[in-house]
C-alpha cells in the first residue's frame, strides 16, 4: 500500500487478497469478539467506511462451540442469555458512538459457529473485515478467519493483530 492508495494510512500492513483498495464499498461487514486484534479490525473498518462512505455492520457471533458450561445443566441457559446481552450492549455502544460521529452503524449479534455466521453475514455485504490473531492459543480464531478467507465471495481485508 502506498500513501497514493492509502492516504489516510488505515490498511497498515493490512493484506488484502481480493479486491481493489480503492474499490466504493457500500455496505462494510466486521465481524468482533471484542478482543485487542478485534477492535483493531473495528478500527480500520470505521475508517474504510467513513472513506467510502459506506454503511458499518458491527457483528457479534455467540458461539454454540464456546466455552460455556455442560450442555443441558442449570448455567447452559443463562450462559447463551449473558453472552447475547453483553454482546448486544457493547455492540450497541459501538454503534451509538459512531452514529455520534456521524457514521451509521448497524449492530448485529447472531448466534453459531462464527465462521459460519460470518459467511451469511458477507453476502449482504461489499467488504469484509477480519481480525488476524497472531496468538497460537487463538487457533480457533485463526481457523475462523481461514475458513472465511476461503469461502468468501466478497472483499476480505485481514488486520494483522
Amino acid at each position: 500500500m502506498t500513501p497514493e492508495t492509502d492516504p489516510l494510512g488505515l490498511l497498515g500492513a493490512a493484506t488484502m487478497p481480493v479486491g481493489a483498495p480503492n474499490a466504493a464499498w457500500k455496505r462494510v461487514l466486521v465481524p468482533t469478539d471484542f478482543s485487542p486484534a478485534a477492535e483493531q479490525a473495528v478500527r480500520v473498518a470505521v475508517g474504510l467506511a467513513r472513506r467510502s462512505g459506506a454503511t458499518l455492520t458491527l457483528l457479534h457471533v455467540v458461539e454454540i462451540n464456546g466455552k460455556a458450561p455442560r450442555v443441558g445443566s442449570a448455567r447452559d441457559g443463562e450462559f447463551l442469555t449473558d453472552q447475547w446481552t453483553e454482546g448486544a450492549e457493547k455492540l450497541r455502544n459501538h454503534a451509538e458512538s459512531l452514529a455520534a460521529s456521524g457514521l451509521t452503524a448497524i449492530p448485529l449479534v447472531v448466534e453459531g459457529i462464527p465462521a459460519e455466521q460470518i459467511l451469511l453475514c458477507s453476502v449482504h455485504h461489499d467488504l469484509v473485515v477480519l481480525a488476524r490473531s497472531s496468538r497460537r492459543w487463538r487457533l480457533f480464531a485463526r481457523r475462523t478467519w481461514s475458513a472465511v478467507m476461503a469461502a468468501c465471495s466478497r472483499t476480505v481485508l485481514l488486520v494483522p493483530a
